[in-house]
């Protein structure tokens, strides 16, 4: 990549791709005994940093050995990464209604009175909901199904 900018950017998001993934992993099993919690966050960290030196070894040396098992390797980040962006699009969606909240309300609470804390979303409870209204609002285009003839309103 020339543009050193575009470099930090694609970088930035594959970071925030991976901590929301996390996130939505840890609340996950948020609800089980601290010891299934400890194993399972260490499983993800130890998954993802296999991946990725999989994937980082194959690019090094892909032009010796077996060419078509290193591409694969290399495409594994981009599965891990398509799954993540799946679940970061409605997390980051919803702590950033969340955040507005919070803003809206210390920002019109009287004078005085106690502001209620910041929480993170709770991913799983929510984001069919999400899914759904972005799934049949008609605004998706490029999704399998074909578009719609007529835009909605939003989509023009």
């Amino acid at each position: 990549m020339r543009n050193p900018f575009v470099l930090w950017l694609v970088l930035g998001l594959i970071v925030l791709a991976e901590w929301y993934g996390y996130q939505a992993v840890r609340t996950l099993v948020q609800h089980s005994s601290p010891g299934v919690r400890r194993w399972v966050s260490i499983g993800y960290w130890v998954l993802t940093g296999v991946v990725w030196w999989l994937a980082i070894w194959a690019g090094s040396t892909r032009q010796t050995g077996n060419t078509v098992l290193k591409s694969y390797l290399m495409s594994l980040p981009l599965l891990l990464l398509a799954a993540k962006m799946v679940m970061l699009i409605p997390l980051l969606l919803e702590d950033l209604t969340r955040l507005g909240r919070w803003v809206l309300s210390s920002a019109t609470r009287p004078a005085g009175g106690r502001a209620r804390p910041f929480r993170a979303a709770s991913f799983w409870p929510s984001w069919p909901w999400g899914w759904a209204l972005f799934r049949f609002s008609g605004c998706y285009g490029a999704w399998p199904r074909a578009a719609p003839t007529t835009p909605c309103a939003a989509c023009s």
